[in-house]
């Protein structure tokens, strides 16, 4: 690993409920960076962040876990932290460490108590939040349902107007579907929709309102063009 300057490294608390699936995205994230070697889990007891016994016997997050992503030129710190609240000391002191919250949502549970907290942590430090719905493979997952429990209970960050930013960033197989994507996208008619090509592949941008209903379009838009070009 090469050496990062002080502006090239960003520390991340990924918080939530406990079971919402914290560690696991921890684990990917390492994984598809690089960083880590193997795909762990948490159900084998092989998961990257919980490696004390107690944690493998019990199958949830007791400490915090370091772990870290290099990604175009950035070294992102992950802590990942316990969501039960027995455990909530861990929580607090991860979100003092870092510069912003990783808050996952069960899309099979969706908003939960773990939830509330840590959110509430990070409003009140003035960090900023992304809210990730994970274990979307799951039996009676809504993504959709878990949307909706976040507007109902945060009313502001998720419904109101706000100058944030929702991107979307994604890989297509050739120049000629990406030109073809931005293309479609242009004829869809969506309000402040804009496609454009990054380091990263395609970037989905909106620049006016982050509101549920403009998440809910670019998502049916997602998966209109996925099928269309399986």
């Amino acid at each position: 690993m090469r050496e990062y300057r002080g502006a090239e490294i960003r520390n991340i608390a990924v918080v939530g409920h406990g079971a919402s699936g914290k560690t696991s995205l921890v684990d990917a994230l390492a994984f598809v960076s690089g960083s880590s070697k193997r795909h762990g889990s948490v159900k084998d007891g092989t998961a990257l962040t919980d490696h004390a016994a107690e944690e493998i016997e019990r199958g949830y997050s007791i400490n915090l876990g370091p772990a870290y992503a290099e990604w175009q030129d950035t070294k992102i710190n992950l802590i990942d932290t316990p969501g039960y609240l027995d455990f909530q000391g861990d929580a607090i002191a991860g979100l003092a460490a870092s510069d912003g919250a990783l808050c996952v949502v069960s899309a099979t549970h969706g908003v939960e108590t773990g939830t509330e907290r840590t959110f509430r942590d990070a409003v009140r430090r003035g960090d900023p939040v992304l809210f990730v719905v994970s274990m979307m493979d799951k039996e009676h997952a809504d993504f959709y349902g878990a949307l909706d429990a976040m507007s109902a209970f945060y009313k502001a960050p998720v419904e109101k107007e706000s100058r944030s930013l929702m991107n979307v960033v994604f890989r297509l197989s050739s120049e000629a579907l990406e030109e073809k994507f931005v293309a479609e996208a242009k004829k869809q008619g969506m309000v402040g929709l804009k496609g454009h090509r990054s380091a990263g592949g395609i970037r989905v941008s909106t620049y006016n309102a982050v509101t549920v209903e403009n998440v809910k379009t670019l998502v049916s838009f997602l998966e209109r063009f996925a099928k269309a070009n399986g």
